[in-house]
């Protein structure tokens, strides 16, 4: 195929699935861990692959069947492996728009949209919040995310050490 950087079809399918499986599991450990202990991030991290590579395998099983054709799995790893990773990030953000920071910034757009908006309904003011709420448990998310390779970074860099000394 032209551009395929010569992968085949099955190769590229396998390449999207892990790259979808990574941020699955990059998405639960920075809501889990402790991002400034780097051996609880490398255990979690360690732990959620190996329950997302379940998942993924079980998912994949039901919807092909068991003796599917490997073919048939390869196309539909990828599928899959984007629900899971969709359904992380959903949960994330679900997670940390409950978070101190999260609230704190809903509770200042209620009341200053409560303050501005004389004519707007107190469920307008809460729809706003809301929205604020969920912005800033992105930029969380994003942050905790950039926390999480600096993190690995960190592990890595050390275990460098080691090996060099």
């Amino acid at each position: 195929m032209p551009e395929a950087a010569g992968l085949c079809l099955g190769c590229s399918h396998r390449r999207r699935t892990e790259r979808l499986l990574r941020g699955a599991v990059d998405l639960a450990v920075a809501v889990r861990a402790d991002l400034t202990d780097t051996a609880t991030v490398l255990e979690l991290t360690r732990r959620c692959e190996a329950d997302t590579r379940a998942l993924l395998e079980a998912a994949c099983e039901r919807a092909c069947g068991v003796d599917a054709d490997p073919a048939l799995l390869a196309f539909t790893a990828p599928q899959v492996a984007l629900r899971i990773r969709e359904e992380r990030r959903r949960s994330a953000l679900r997670r940390l728009a409950g978070s101190e920071e999260a609230a704190a910034e809903a509770d200042a757009v209620y009341r200053a949209y409560r303050r501005r908006h004389n004519r707007g309904t107190k469920r307008d003011a809460e729809q706003a919040a809301q929205a604020a709420a969920y912005r800033t448990a992105e930029v969380l998310l994003s942050r905790r995310l950039g926390q999480l390779e600096e993190a690995r970074l960190g592990s890595v860099r050390t275990r460098d050490d080691l090996t060099s000394a």
